[in-house]
């Protein structure tokens, strides 16, 4: 937009401001923008992570807990025992501190209690040992 902006200057000065043909179509693009999809919505609560399309689970009864993909484009991939199921970007879980606490702890929880985790999960979540109580 600033590049379009820049080359009406350069080409006629400040005439194309009266151009009403030119301001119809700044109009149309400001409604797309304002209607179009902003991303996917996650919520949480003290047991369990919902990540839109791309499922829910209950996070202290999870079976598996997996991680797919490469540096920096991590899926997170979360399946509990009622069939629940998550597959989604792990940035995206890290990038709300509040949600990532409630969904990290869900998943500990669930390791204590006997859930498989892969050794690609387990490094790249940074699981140090898991137990119940202290040492």
């Amino acid at each position: 937009m600033i590049v379009l902006v820049g080359f009406l200057f350069l080409r006629s000065g400040m005439d194309w401001l009266g151009t009403w043909q030119l301001w119809v179509f700044v109009v149309a693009v400001g409604v797309l923008f304002w209607f179009m999809p902003r991303g996917d919505r996650m919520s949480a609560g003290a047991d369990w992570v919902d990540a839109g399309r791309h499922g829910s689970v209950r996070t202290y009864d999870l079976v598996s807990i997996d991680i797919r993909g490469t540096v920096g484009s991590h899926q997170l991939i979360l399946r509990d025992r009622d069939g629940g199921t998550i597959d989604h970007d792990l940035n995206d879980f890290r990038e709300n501190p509040f949600l990532w606490d409630l969904v990290f702890n869900g998943i500990r929880h669930s390791l204590a209690g006997g859930a498989e985790i892969t050794p690609e999960a387990h490094r790249v979540l940074q699981i140090g040992e898991v137990g119940i109580g202290p040492p």
